[in-house]
């Protein structure tokens, strides 16, 4: 396994993103983050995304889709991203990793670490070591550093690199600090690391309470490319003045910021910010500002900035003149709404670059049992620099229900449209739960997301990419004995890919049945049985094959915490034949047989770690793409719980009993 890194921009609807088949499944951590528009290397904040409940990944196809639409940018205009960290099985050949980690405290207050690992890959060989130290200074601060190493292989030639980080955190109730420096060589190898490689950031910010109603606070950010050798420094204070070292491309010099912000009335408020270089008196900024606050209903600001050379790094010309115009609202509309909206127009003498952004969410309640969610969102380039390219405006909306009022039924859905220039999106997802009698149930859900693209920006090509997916079925539980339970569905889902002049099309039919039966309190046995048909008329040759899978597993409690258990599992794969048309050529069939042993051990009550190795497998990309059924080791984490779990001081404690032996979903 390989890990991957991925950062995919949000684009104000729920997805679907791709991620890659090779991705392998409950190995992802995923997070929604925020980033500072004028400096991309500040994190502002940073949210994890549970699976199954904000999140959901297709295993055969590699797609994660939300379960909310996800805005661009966020109230303020800060861009919104996807940060996915992965393992991927792409390896051509097996190569083995091995790590390392531990800490200990030798004093009250000081902790001290370190990591290693090190994969041993033919001719791309990598290694990773660290060490690390934290110490309390007092009540009120705090200090951590730590260093890093990484040495690859790549063709034979070998590159090292370091990177180091130091931290300081003082807080009391009137004071809270934090300063970090860290640094990368452009040679350091860690795609989890908080810093890009090749880079230096510098930064802090210290905020004085000076009463109950004032507030001085002051921010330091410095970014430095050190392979091009570009550097950006900012500091910024609000509320009185501060100085300020400001450096452009190539170049350094001191300067002296003041702000002051003054209140008028109990709900507005207006300030005035200049700047000026001490060494250079052509270098200067000034900008002015209002803001009107509703009560309890979002606020109406704008800002307009001159700068002369004293511009942030993402300027389109840092040494001339640059006129910012702000203007936005951000308030909430009615029952759980919230819009924002924002004009900036950069360079607007010069007609150079400007954007408009507005956006709109809202969940509300119209009737009791159902909620609706609705978002739009809009951003379109008004003009740009000579000779660019115009994307165009990008439109995205979204509406969604949920019906929960009914005792015996519950339905969901939801439809996503994104529409820009060069790709229009649709996406649709469906889902139904019915209660028959008290034991058994009727499910239903499906997704369908259609892409087509238009082929008018360029490199771009036209085509279409659809995906669907259909399942039906139905669940069943003995509540009365709590010995049988069990699932049967039936599935449709295929793909259709004209994109980039290819034709690709498959679909694929499948049945399955799983069913747990409890012997006793120390013996259970569950079993599966899944059919399938694929059809495959890419590039206009047809196959068709079938494939089946079997598999039982026999569980033993040894003592209350200890349980073992036993895996057979038989597949069949046959090909009808390749041809042209309906024509086909040899037909195939292959019969494979898998056996595994597994050792569990309860670590706290309801919740098992098992370690298992099957000395035979199988695998099906339709059929096992949820369960490890391949030849070798495993490790599997199972938690039992019921609705017990979430009672509130009613005594009734959850069942101890062994968990059925299905993935976690």
């Amino acid at each position: 396994l390989k890990q991957k890194v991925v950062d995919i921009p949000a684009n104000g609807t729920s997805g679907p993103f791709e991620l890659g088949s090779t991705g392998v499944i409950n190995s992802e951590k995923v997070e929604v983050v925020v980033r500072d528009r004028q400096s991309p290397g500040v994190v502002l904040s940073r949210k994890t995304l549970a699976r199954f409940v904000d999140y959901e990944i297709e295993a055969y196809t590699g797609r994660l889709l939300l379960r909310a639409p996800l805005a661009s940018v966020d109230a303020d205009l800060n861009p919104v991203s996807l940060h996915i960290v992965l393992e991927q099985d792409d390896a051509t050949a097996s190569f083995w990793t091995a790590g390392l980690q531990g800490h200990m405290t030798p004093a009250k207050g000081v902790e001290v670490g370190g990591m290693a690992v090190k994969s041993f890959q033919d001719q791309a060989e990598q290694s990773l070591y660290g060490v690390y130290v934290s110490t309390e200074l007092g009540q009120h601060a705090k200090v951590t550093a730590e260093v890093a190493h990484s040495q690859q292989m790549s063709a034979g030639a070998s590159t090292s690199g370091n990177a180091a980080r130091a931290e300081l955190t003082y807080k009391t109730p009137q004071i809270d600090a934090r300063m970090y420096a860290q640094k990368a060589d452009a040679s350091f190898e860690n795609p989890s690391s908080s810093i890009a490689k090749g880079q230096t950031d510098i930064g802090g910010k210290v905020s004085y309470k000076m009463g109950e109603k004032t507030q001085l606070a002051a921010e330091l950010i410095r970014l430095q490319d050190d392979v091009n050798h570009n550097k950006h420094l900012e500091t910024v204070a609000v509320g009185t003045a501060a100085s300020a070292a400001v450096a452009a491309t190539d170049d350094t010099f001191t300067s002296v910021r003041v702000k002051a912000t003054a209140p008028l009335g109990s709900q507005a408020s207006a300030f005035i910010e200049a700047e000026q270089a001490i060494n250079d008196k052509q270098r200067r900024l000034f900008a002015v500002g209002a803001e009107y606050r509703f009560a309890n209903r979002g606020r109406v600001y704008v800002k307009h900035e001159f700068a002369n050379t004293l511009n942030s790094e993402f300027s389109l010309t840092p040494n001339a003149k640059a006129y910012n115009t702000v203007l936005g609202v951000d308030t909430p509309l009615f029952d759980n709404t919230q819009a924002f909206s924002e004009y900036r127009i950069k360079d607007a003498i010069g007609g150079q670059d400007a954007q408009a952004a507005i956006g709109l969410r809202q969940t509300w309640l119209p009737t009791q049992g159902l909620r609706l969610n609705t978002s739009f969102e809009r951003t379109h380039i008004l003009s740009t620099a000579p000779g660019a390219v115009d994307p165009g405006a990008s439109t995205a909306a979204t509406l969604a229900a949920q019906y929960t009022a009914a005792p015996d039924w519950k339905a969901t859905g939801r439809l996503e449209w994104r529409d820009t220039r060069g790709q229009t999106n649709w996406l649709n997802t469906l889902g139904l739960a019915y209660k028959l009698n008290q034991n058994w149930s009727a499910l239903a859900r499906s997704t369908l997301s259609m892409q087509h693209n238009h082929g008018t920006q360029a490199g771009a090509s036209a085509g279409d990419l659809n995906k669907y997916r259909v399942q039906i079925g139905a669940a069943y539980r003995d509540l009365d004995n709590d010995v049988w339970n069990g699932v049967a569905k039936l599935e449709q889902r295929g793909e259709h890919d004209t994109t980039g002049g290819a034709m690709l099309k498959r679909s694929v039919s499948i049945a399955s049945a799983h069913v747990h039966y409890q012997l006793n309190r120390d013996w259970w046995v569950s079993g599966s049985g899944a059919i399938k048909r694929a059809v495959d008329d890419s590039n206009q040759l047809r196959s068709r094959s079938q494939g089946a899978l079997l598999t039982a597993r026999l569980n033993w409690d040894l003592t209350h915490r200890w349980d073992a258990g036993l895996r057979l599992l038989a597949s069949r794969n046959g090909d009808k034949g390749v041809g042209s048309g309906s024509g086909a050529g040899l037909a195939s069939k292959q019969t494979k047989l898998g056996a595994g042993l597994e050792l569990g051990y309860m670590l706290v009550e309801n919740t098992w770690l098992s370690v298992g190795y099957n000395i035979w497998g199988v695998k099906d990309k339709d059929l096992t793409s949820n369960d490890y059924t391949e030849a070798g080791w495993y490790v599997r984490l199972r938690y039992k719980f019921d609705e017990t779990l979430f009672d509130k001081g009613d005594g009734v404690k959850a069942p101890t009993t062994t968990p059925t032996s299905q993935p976690m979903q």
